[in-house]
C-alpha cells in the first residue's frame, strides 16, 4: 500500500479511500508536485500507486476535475490545470474545510482579502446600523470585557463579534464568504489570543470602534477596521514565522 495513504487511513479510518486519495492528489497538485499543464498519470498507474482500483481514482479524479484542478480531453488524457486561472472560490473553501495546512502566499492571500472584505462590512454596517444592532455590538463587548482572563472566551466572543459585523451588515455575499473562512478563523483567532498584549489592544480599539459605529462616522470605522486587521495579521504572522518563508502552514 503506498505509504503516505497508508498514514493518512491510520488516523481517518471512516473516510472513504477515493476521498483519501482525492485529498492526498490535491495536496500534491496545489504544492507543484503535478505543474500546470502536464499530463496526469493515468488511472491504471495511479491505481498502481495507491493500491486502488481504478473506479476509486475515476472517482478522486472526477472530484479534482470539479474543482478545476484537472481537465479531461477525450482521446487525449487528463492534464493538470492552473488552477490560479481555471479554479473557483469552491476550491478555496475545499483547502480550508478539508486540509490540515496551506500554503503561506495563499494563507497572506486570504487574510489581505478578509481585510478588505471586512473594512466594506464595517463601512456598510455603520452606514445603516440601527439602536438594536448597536445594542448586540455592545452586549458582546460586556462579556469580552468580563472574559479578559480567558482566553477560550475571548475567542469565541471575537468570533462572534464579527460575525454579527457581517450579519449587520446586511449583504448577503459578505456573509456566506464570512461563513466560509469559519475553519481558519477560528483556528488563528486561537491562536491570537494566545499572544502577549492581545486582550488589551481588543478591548481599547473595538470600544473605540464601537463608538466610530454608533456615531454613524463610516470614515473613522473604516480606518479603525484597517488598523486592527493589520495588526491582527502581523501578530498572527510573527507566531507563525511566515517571515522565515516556510512553505506549509498548519491550520488545524
Amino acid at each position: 500500500m503506498h505509504k503516505a495513504l497508508d498514514e493518512y487511513e491510520n488516523n481517518v479510518t471512516y473516510e472513504k479511500r477515493s476521498d483519501i486519495v482525492f485529498k492526498k492528489l490535491q495536496h500534491d497538485i496545489i504544492n507543484g508536485k503535478y505543474s500546470p499543464k502536464c499530463k496526469f498519470p493515468p488511472e491504471r498507474d495511479l491505481a498502481q500507486e495507491y493500491s486502488v482500483s481504478r473506479v476509486t481514482i475515476r472517482e478522486a479524479v472526477n472530484r479534482l476535475s470539479q474543482l478545476g484542478l484537472v481537465k479531461t480531453l477525450p482521446q487525449n488524457g487528463t492534464y493538470v490545470t492552473d488552477f490560479l486561472v481555471d479554479a473557483s472560490f469552491q476550491l478555496l473553501i475545499e483547502i480550508m474545510n478539508n486540509s490540515k495546512t496551506i500554503d503561506t502566499h495563499m494563507l497572506i492571500s486570504l487574510t489581505e482579502f478578509r481585510r478588505l472584505c471586512e473594512v466594506f462590512t464595517i463601512r456598510k454596517l455603520t452606514r445603516n446600523i440601527t439602536p438594536k444592532g448597536i445594542e448586540k455590538l455592545r452586549s458582546i463587548m460586556k462579556a469580552k470585557k468580563q472574559a479578559k482572563a480567558d482566553s477560550k472566551k475571548m475567542s469565541e466572543l471575537h468570533y462572534e463579534m464579527h460575525y454579527m459585523f457581517s450579519k449587520l451588515a446586511d449583504n448577503i455575499v459578505v456573509q456566506l464568504l464570512f461563513n466560509s473562512f469559519k475553519p481558519i478563523y477560528k483556528h488563528y483567532i486561537n491562536l491570537f489570543f494566545t499572544l502577549p498584549g492581545v486582550v488589551d489592544f481588543v478591548i481599547e480599539k473595538y470600544e473605540v470602534l464601537l463608538s466610530a459605529i454608533e456615531a454613524k462616522d463610516e470614515s473613522y470605522a473604516a480606518y479603525l477596521m484597517d488598523e486592527i486587521l493589520i495588526y491582527g495579521e502581523n501578530r498572527v504572522k510573527e507566531i507563525l514565522e511566515v517571515h522565515n518563508n516556510q512553505k506549509q502552514i498548519r491550520i488545524r
